[in-house]
């Protein structure tokens, strides 16, 4: 049985959390991205730019590269300050080879 993918790159981000408490903070979170290649079996060595943009806090961004199982993550603290609202988390995969992609998810303080 031959499995195919979609075709193109992807790429799914996850967080620790979604929804943080402002009275909590400081506060740990950890993002994880997975990247397939288009027939859907791990990316390894791609790179990796990680974006935590979070309301009244400066903009954090990481950058590293995907293990053999496709994955890369991220692990950085939101520190007091932040204000309530929504930010958003965000990952772009690169391939020399099939090019780039990128996913998002929405966090939230509240």
């Amino acid at each position: 049985v031959v499995k195919r993918g979609t075709g193109k790159l992807t790429v799914s981000l996850s967080a620790s959390t979604y929804q943080i408490r402002r009275n909590r903070l400081p506060e740990s979170i950890r993002l994880t991205a997975r990247a397939s290649d288009p027939d859907g079996r791990p990316l390894a060595g791609a790179d990796v730019t990680f974006t935590l943009s979070i309301p009244g806090i400066p903009t954090i961004t990481a950058e590293g590269k995907t293990s053999a199982s496709g994955v890369a993550s991220f692990r950085t603290t939101i520190p007091k300050g932040a204000d309530v609202g929504q930010g958003s988390a965000t990952v772009l995969v690169s391939s020399e080879e099939f090019g780039s992609t990128e996913d998002y998810t929405v966090i939230t303080i509240k």
